[in-house]
C-alpha cells in the first residue's frame, strides 16, 4: 500500500473524520484522485490513513444539506464556513468523498521525518539560540513564530496563505541542515 498524499484538516475536524461523521472535505482546488490513498494530516501529525472514493466538481451554490451532513456539520455551518473562506461568491469547489482505511494507535509526527529527532519548534529554539540566519531578517522572524506556535500551517497562514509553508519548510530544513553541519545536532 503506497500513500503519496496528505490531506491537511483543521485541529476541530479530526475527531469527525476519526469516527467517520466527516467523510467528505470541501476545497477550491485539489490534486486528489478517486482509489488515491492519502495519510490524514491535522496538528503536525499523521492520523491515519484514508481513501478516495469519489471527486465531484461542483459550483459553491449547489452544495446541499447532505454535503453538509456528509461534512458533520448543519447546513448553515457550512455555508457560513465556506463564505467566510471564499466569500459570497459563487465559485467552483471540489467535494472529495472519503473513506478512513487505518486509524494509527499512536500519531505520527510528520515533520521529525525532515529533522531527525526533531520537532520544527525544536529546531526553530536551535537555530535561535545559535544565532543562525543573523543577517536574514525574514528567516529569523520565521523561526520565532515557529518557536512560539510549534506549527508551520500557523506561520504560513500568517505570512499568507497556506502556499507559504513551502517557505516555513525551506527554512527550517536549512536550518537543520547547518545545525548538523555545525554538530549541534
Amino acid at each position: 500500500m503506497e500513500v503519496r498524499r496528505y490531506l491537511m484538516l483543521k485541529e476541530e475536524y479530526l475527531p469527525l473524520v476519526l469516527s467517520g461523521k466527516k467523510r467528505i472535505t470541501i476545497r477550491r482546488r485539489t490534486r486528489l484522485r478517486e482509489g488515491d490513498l492519502f495519510y490524514i494530516h491535522s496538528g503536525g501529525k499523521v492520523w491515519g490513513i484514508g481513501r478516495v472514493t469519489r471527486v465531484e466538481r461542483i459550483m459553491k451554490d449547489e452544495l446541499t444539506p447532505e454535503h453538509a451532513r456528509l461534512e458533520g456539520m448543519s447546513y448553515e455551518k457550512l455555508r457560513r464556513e465556506l463564505d467566510r473562506i471564499y466569500g459570497k461568491r459563487n465559485v467552483p469547489l471540489y467535494v472529495v468523498h472519503f473513506e478512513v482505511i487505518k486509524r494509527f494507535e499512536e500519531p505520527v509526527e510528520v515533520e521529525r521525518r525532515f529533522y531527525g529527532d526533531l520537532t520544527p519548534s525544536e529546531i526553530a529554539h536551535l537555530a535561535l539560540k545559535h544565532g543562525l540566519f543573523p543577517d536574514d531578517g525574514e528567516a529569523r522572524k520565521i523561526l520565532h513564530r515557529v518557536a512560539e506556535t510549534g506549527s508551520i500551517r500557523k506561520v504560513a497562514m500568517e505570512l499568507g496563505g497556506l502556499r507559504r509553508r513551502g517557505k516555513v519548510r525551506a527554512i527550517l530544513r536549512k536550518a537543520y541542515e547547518e545545525l548538523k553541519r555545525e554538530g549541534i545536532v
